[in-house]
């Protein structure tokens, strides 16, 4: 219960005691130096199941990641994500930056075939890293919309509804097990995306704005640089139109930081990472959560095989 409060429940470890002291008619008056002790057991009996999931990740064809800002001791912090619809890794670092991408050891052992899609984060672009990058179209219609409520720009709607067409084509095409465009499409939608990248060069050239100009300069820039990354979702039907997973397996952290405040130290953020990893992989692949955190504490946690193959039990 105390596991499951903790990691699931997005409960603090003063509240947990609380809770279990309560719903125990006072009999349970666990400290939360115990608290912690469960946290670290937790965090230990899945070390296997941690580094399988790890060199899964390593054979994913297509990878999704981001990070978000979690809060240890004051201080600003990260929690990163990796994964796609049925495996989910986190991992906690003190600070945002190559280093801790690298500690992961994931980014740097992905070979040129896989993509990895992500929300315009520059340092995937890094030389030391040789994997294929997609942008997250729906982070780019994003900043069109912010853009255009500054500076109204014909141009940024006629992008957007090419992206939005494409995406819509894609879908129609796949429902039909179509798996890629004809050339013709896919050459025409990136004769298109050329024409308003030339367009929006134009105007912003010649009615540069001077409060908005350079956010749409900027913005035309990397529109240019990156085209293929963006336009990969034409080419590659398995490459996902946006980043929205990673984005929704990060939101629960957002609650646990509103809810139970702070990790004390980094230690408490790492346990927290691993065993969310166990939790929300169970979780995806349909196991029982309670279950298999009983199963955690008694030391004998499902294995990821076990996981990835129990949905095809219950079809079977």
């Amino acid at each position: 219960m105390a596991v499951s409060l903790i990691n699931e429940g997005c409960v603090s470890f003063k509240r947990t005691r609380e809770l279990i002291h309560g719903f125990s008619g006072g009999e349970m008056n666990i400290s939360e130096g115990y608290l912690v002790k469960l946290q670290k057991k937790s965090y230990d009996n899945l070390e296997t199941f941690d580094n399988e999931l790890h060199q899964k990740l390593l054979k994913l064809e297509v990878l999704n990641w981001d990070d978000t800002v979690i809060f240890i001791n004051g201080k600003h912090a990260c929690l990163r994500f990796y994964g796609s619809n049925n495996l989910k890794y986190y991992k906690a670092h003190e600070t945002k930056s190559k280093d801790g991408l690298d500690k992961d050891e994931i980014l740097q052992y992905l070979p040129k075939d896989t993509v990895v899609v992500h929300d315009h984060n520059n340092v995937n672009y890094n030389e030391d890293y040789e994997f294929t990058n997609a942008e997250c179209c729906v982070h780019l219609i994003r900043d069109l919309n912010k853009l255009n409520d500054n500076l109204p720009r014909e141009w940024t709607n006629k992008l957007i509804t090419l992206v939005v067409e494409t995406n819509k084509k894609r879908n129609d095409y796949i429902n039909k097990n179509i798996l890629l465009f004809d050339q013709e499409v896919s050459d025409k939608v990136i004769a298109e995306y050329d024409e308003i990248i030339k367009e929006a060069e134009a105007i912003n050239k010649k009615d540069f704005n001077k409060y908005y100009g350079q956010d749409e300069s900027n913005l035309i820039k990397r529109l240019k640089e990156y085209k293929e990354n963006y336009l990969l979702l034409a080419l590659r039907f398995d490459v996902p139109f946006s980043n929205n997973l990673s984005e929704r397996s990060l939101r629960s952290s957002k609650t646990k930081m509103k809810v139970s405040g702070q990790f004390a130290n980094i230690k408490n953020a790492e346990y927290y990472a691993r065993i969310k990893s166990y939790i929300e992989t169970c979780k995806s692949n349909g196991i029982n959560v309670h279950i298999a955190l009983k199963r955690i504490i008694e030391g004998n946690p499902y294995t990821l095989d076990e996981i990835l193959n129990h949905q095809k039990e219950d079809a079977n």
